[in-house]
C-alpha cells in the first residue's frame, strides 16, 4: 500500500511540475503555402527527358522555413506552389528570399501548362502564372 502511494505522490509532483510559462513556451509549427515569385521553365520539352525546374519565392519574415514543392498533376496540367512551415517563435521581420527545384519527367506528347500558384486575390481567388510548353518528340 505505501508502495502505491508512493506512486502517487510521485505521478502528482510531476505533472505540478510542469507550469503554465513552459507550456506558453512551446513552439507550434503552421503548415502554409507561399507564392512562386518566378520560375526558370524551358521553352520547349523534348518527350523522355527529364528537366529541373528552379522556382523563387519569398517568405515574409524569419519564421517560414521552406518544407516542399507542392506539385499537383492533372492531366495535362501542372499546378506548382511552395510548401512552408511557419513557426511562432520570435523571428527576424526581414523578407527571406530562397530557391528550390522541382523534377520533372516529360512523359507526355502534349503541350504541359504549368500552373505556378501567385496567392490570392481580394476575393479569395486563386492567381496563377500560367506557361504553356509545347513538347517535341
Amino acid at each position: 500500500m505505501k508502495r502505491y502511494i508512493l506512486i502517487l505522490i510521485t505521478v502528482l509532483v510531476s505533472f505540478s511540475s510542469c507550469s503554465s510559462d513552459a507550456i506558453e513556451n512551446v513552439t507550434s509549427f503552421i503548415p502554409e503555402l507561399i507564392p512562386v515569385e518566378s520560375a526558370e521553365v524551358p521553352s520547349e520539352f523534348t518527350f523522355g527527358e527529364t528537366y529541373e525546374i528552379p522556382v523563387k519565392y519569398i517568405f515574409p519574415n524569419g519564421c517560414y522555413t521552406f518544407n516542399d514543392i507542392h506539385y499537383e498533376a492533372s492531366g495535362y496540367t501542372r499546378t506548382i506552389a511552395i510548401r512552408a512551415t511557419v513557426s511562432n517563435q520570435s523571428c527576424t521581420q526581414s523578407l527571406v528570399e530562397g530557391e528550390h527545384t522541382f523534377t520533372l519527367k516529360c512523359n507526355q506528347k502534349e503541350t504541359y501548362i504549368l500552373k505556378f500558384w501567385k496567392g490570392k486575390d481580394t476575393q479569395g481567388q486563386d492567381q496563377y502564372m500560367i506557361v504553356e510548353v509545347p513538347v517535341n518528340s
